[in-house]
């Protein structure tokens, strides 16, 4: 073994892992920055759920009005 490959064995393998390392890094930021990216977009739309339940009762509401409106009429106009 000469000693001139020695240090280029030992500089490869440190290179190799500070390739490694980084590689680590940019997934992780990649994972952190999609998840931002996630949350950001979601919160225009954290309203439109409650905005859609509302809906949904306002209509059951006029639907159960209108229908005991026209009960009455019926059992009235029966009588």
């Amino acid at each position: 073994m000469s000693p001139s490959r020695g240090p280029s064995r030992a500089s490869t393998s440190w290179g190799a892992s500070q390739v490694f390392v980084w590689i680590g890094a940019l997934k992780i930021t990649a994972g952190s920055a999609g998840a931002a990216l996630a949350g950001a977009m979601v919160v225009p739309m954290t309203h439109l759920p409650l905005l859609l339940a509302s809906a949904l009762i306002a209509v059951t509401v006029g639907a159960s009005l209108f229908d005991r409106r026209r009960e009455r009429s019926q059992t009235t106009g029966s009588v």
